[in-house]
């Protein structure tokens, strides 16, 4: 039964205009970095911090992750308006296998996107690449579905606390917003007034799985401390690369597991029979 209602959602998210337009929105951001990027992917390449890679890196962990939120609250929103959850429920389909549906349809709608932008931008700069490239390249990918994948499920969450479509899809853009911009804005503000120092500044990190998804492809493209800023320095400092980008990962998926339960939680709250 799991199998068949992910493979249901799957058919429905892909057959929408969301997953085309946000991959040739994300492919148009991805190949604009590239082509202002060429001339530096040809002396250095891609496996170098450079503007041009940390370009494509945000690129990567924004678009792709700003679809994957509207996608998947919109989606569950959607069920509940036509009915289609409520059928399901009194089919005996339970809140979990709901919730797992939605993260994957979503994941994999966003994920699209970022497979159609990263393909572009490879292609582009594909003269200029080197194999010592490819593993910066496949930490990009995997910091953007790592990310995709969290922020599914938070939209998935979204979905199942608001009521209507309209309201799930301004929720999610609100929710983006404080991922990708307000946590950082708020790190600066209350980590001198709070002086909680290191244990303030990992929360920090704990709490924004954007943040976070960006983080670990900075290590992973060989960044330093004034590039990762504080709260990536001192987990570098701290732990090593090796065992701040696990950290980082198994985060990303803290993340999913979390918003997954309490969306489910709330689905079952909420008695959809």
């Amino acid at each position: 039964m799991r199998d068949g209602l992910v493979a249901l959602e799957l058919r429905g998210a892909l057959r929408g205009r969301l997953p085309v337009g946000g991959a040739v929105a994300f492919a148009a951001l991805a190949a604009a970095v590239t082509l202002l990027g060429l001339s530096a992917f040809r002396t250095v390449g891609l496996s170098q911090v450079t503007p041009a890679a940390i370009g494509l890196l945000n690129v990567a962990v924004l678009v792709p992750t700003a679809l994957a939120l509207v996608a998947a609250a919109v989606s569950l929103q959607s069920g509940r308006e036509g009915g289609a959850l409520s059928m399901l429920r009194a089919a005996g389909v339970g809140a979990g296998r709901i919730v797992f549906s939605q993260i994957v349809a979503a994941s994999v709608t966003a994920l699209v996107a970022l497979l159609a932008g990263l393909a572009v931008a490879a292609l582009l700069a594909a003269g200029s690449m080197r194999t010592t490239d490819i593993p910066a390249f496949l930490g990009i990918l995997s910091a953007g579905a790592l990310a995709v994948v969290a922020s599914a499920a938070v939209g998935t969450l979204i979905g199942a606390l608001v009521e209507g479509r309209t309201q799930a899809a301004v929720a999610a853009l609100v929710a983006w917003l404080v991922l990708a911009l307000g946590v950082d804005l708020i790190a600066l503000a209350i980590v001198p007034a709070l002086g909680g120092g290191a244990t303030v500044l990992l929360a920090i990190v704990a709490l924004d799985p954007l943040d976070a998804a960006r983080t670990l492809g900075l290590i992973g493209l060989g960044a330093d401390a004034q590039i990762l800023g504080p709260s990536g320095a001192l987990l570098l400092d701290s732990l090593g690369a090796a065992r701040t980008m696990v950290l980082l990962a198994a985060l990303q998926l803290l993340w999913a597991a979390v918003a997954a339960g309490v969306a489910a939680l709330v689905l079952r709250r909420a008695q959809l029979r």
